[in-house]
């Protein structure tokens, strides 16, 4: 079962006060029946959904604003990840977890080549409540 915790090292006192709602919604969310099946629907193998599902680890959070197209990113071999407050600021809590989630996706070896981090994204967006 997942178990991912969030620390914010580098936030606003507003991003701090909805780390709950994120991991509720992140920790929730990939849990669900939904989330498992629409990453089936997509082709990603069960031993990778099940890997996703699985995860537990804290994952630490770096805000920052860059007038690009990077809504977040992580660097390989750590499991820091930092989110863009162009985004980050309008995104419903949903949406920020499903990109929390997609980072999650690389942080456990998935690139974009194989698709399981773009069906993250779609899955969790699909099945967040």
């Amino acid at each position: 079962m997942t178990q991912v915790i969030l620390v914010c090292l580098a936030c606003t006192f507003a991003e701090y006060s909805r780390l709950g709602q994120l991991e509720t919604a992140l920790n929730e969310t990939l849990q669900t029946q939904c989330f498992g099946e629409k990453m089936s629907a997509q082709g990603v193998p069960y031993s990778w959904i099940e890997k996703l599902q699985n995860a537990s680890r804290d994952i630490p959070l770096h805000y920052y604003f860059a007038d690009n197209r990077t809504v977040g990113y992580m660097n390989p071999g750590q499991d820091d990840v930092y989110l863009n407050r162009k985004f980050h600021d309008s995104f419903s809590t949903c949406k920020q977890a499903s990109n929390i989630a997609h980072e999650l996706s690389h942080i456990l070896g998935y690139r974009h080549l194989a698709d399981v981090a773009y069906a993250t994204n779609y899955s969790f967006e699909a099945c967040c409540f």
